[in-house]
């Protein structure tokens, strides 16, 4: 949200007085100076933040966390498409012949993929 949005649709917004923790408050404060906010923005930056609307750090981790994890399944099932043509090429004079011309396509294919 910026700061033109919130100037022209006044309408769209409910003013409201809170009481919080003198703590609390040195907080939002803190962080408003942190991020170069008003402490309105703060205010309303950390309530989306913790009603789900917008990432917060946890999830950011999470998303990098799994990220990592589809990255390894990408490198192991390259490392298995490999053996796989290991394999294959192994074998490939004991395929009947209608066999080799469909795999040896195959196995062009992945060798071509390992080629830089």
């Amino acid at each position: 949200m910026n700061e033109k949005t919130r100037v022209q649709n006044q309408d769209d917004w409910k003013r409201t007085q809170i009481r919080i923790p003198i703590g609390l408050y040195g907080d939002l404060v803190e962080y408003a100076e942190q991020n170069n906010l008003s402490l309105n923005t703060a205010m309303i930056e950390l309530m989306d933040k913790g009603l789900g609307n917008q990432p917060n750090d946890e999830m950011l981790s999470r998303i990098h966390d799994l990220t990592e994890e589809v990255l390894e399944l990408s490198r192991e099932s390259r490392e298995m498409r490999m053996l796989y043509v290991e394999a294959m090429n192994d074998n490939f004079e004991n395929l009947p012949t209608n066999l080799r011309s469909k795999y040896g396509k195959i196995i062009k294919t992945i060798l071509e993929e390992k080629a830089p």
